[in-house]
């Protein structure tokens, strides 16, 4: 089976391809894991969203959010619903990384 992989922003999602990945995400999570939980927490609108489809049909296969880097382990890994977790905490503002700012001689 050929996978055709795809990586949008929120806005360039179709109508049809959200309520696909919505649909995905509910199958697995609520009903196969039996977590319920709000799922549309708003962090959609920031993250990439990955889509594997099958080729032939264009059927969602695969699907994962991938969020902007940041996120910082918290506290113990912990189980909720019979599935591991840990508290993650992403800071509001980040400093820039100086180590790989190159220096400027002075004019």
């Amino acid at each position: 089976m050929n996978v055709e992989w795809q990586l949008e922003r929120f806005d360039a999602l179709q109508l049809r391809q959200l309520y696909e990945l919505l649909q995905l995400r509910s199958a697995v999570f609520a009903v196969e894991q039996n977590c319920v939980y709000q799922d549309l927490d708003d962090l959609d609108f920031e993250a990439f969203h990955l889509l594997g489809c099958k080729q032939e049909t264009g059927q969602l296969l695969a699907y994962a959010r991938c969020l902007p880097a940041g996120l910082i382990a918290q506290g113990d890994v912990y189980l909720e619903d019979g599935i591991r977790h840990q508290m993650m905490l992403r800071p509001a503002c980040r400093e820039p990384d100086k180590s790989k700012s190159q220096a400027q001689p002075p004019a």
